[in-house]
């Protein structure tokens, strides 16, 4: 008798994530119920994690079109802010989709609002102003481009709680340049801290409603295999 043995094993990985902080964020949506999202952490700022049901319709029309109506939908999306990589796990009635992307592939390869020729280094500035978070005041700092500081937001950290946002967003950004052919880098230099508000022109963007700094994990471990 012969017995033939065949075994294929195909992007078989596992990966590891702890998140230190969870914030719920209240975002703005003008004319309508303001939308609340889910955002972890880590102390490094090397990834974020969200299950927010604002981005679950969007990703599902790309692939059932067909279907309108995405309310039982769940979605788990990671975002490796070092390397630019995005790792879905949606779920909608009996379709299961798993996936690793990259960030670039959702940034337009024409977008023009930054020049070739010139590096954008942001800062930040401490306002005298305050804002009111869980029963505590915290600074405001306005965060803005040096050559165009009228294009500043305004932004509250709670800088007790860290979080290497430099880290975070120097990488993160400047992979999207990457992506539109921008050869200069992108220099960021802003509190280190958890981000509980952002504000343009006295407008709420996100604010924060509920923070959690209990940690929890996340193992990522996705396999394919053929056995004959």
């Amino acid at each position: 008798m012969l017995i033939a043995f065949f075994f294929i094993s195909i992007n078989a990985q596992e990966t590891t994530i702890k998140f230190d902080y969870t914030v719920t964020y209240e975002i703005e949506n003008a004319g309508k119920a303001n939308d609340t999202i889910l955002v972890s952490y880590n102390k490094e700022g090397t990834y974020i994690y969200t299950n927010a049901q604002i981005f679950t319709k969007n990703v599902f029309n790309e692939f059932l079109y067909y279907k309108t109506d995405y309310s039982s939908a769940s979605s788990n999306i990671i975002l490796d802010t070092q390397s630019g990589e995005l790792y879905f796990y949606l779920n909608f009635e009996e379709s299961i989709f798993f996936f690793k992307t990259s960030i670039n592939n959702f940034i337009p390869t024409d977008y023009n609002d930054i020049s070739e020729d010139e590096e954008t280094f942001i800062t930040s500035e401490k306002k005298k102003e305050k804002s009111m978070f869980f029963g505590k005041e915290y600074p405001i700092y306005s965060v803005f481009p040096t050559n165009e500081p009228e294009d500043a937001i305004d932004i509250v950290f709670d800088e007790s709680i860290y979080i290497n946002n430099n880290n975070l967003f120097n990488r993160l950004f400047n992979l999207m340049g990457d992506t539109m052919n921008k050869d200069k880098n992108m220099t960021i230099d802003i509190p280190n801290g958890i981000i509980l508000a952002i504000y343009e022109k006295n407008e709420n963007i996100i604010k924060a409603i509920d923070l959690n700094t209990n940690p929890f994990t996340i193992n990522i471990s996705h396999t394919f295999k053929i056995e004959k």
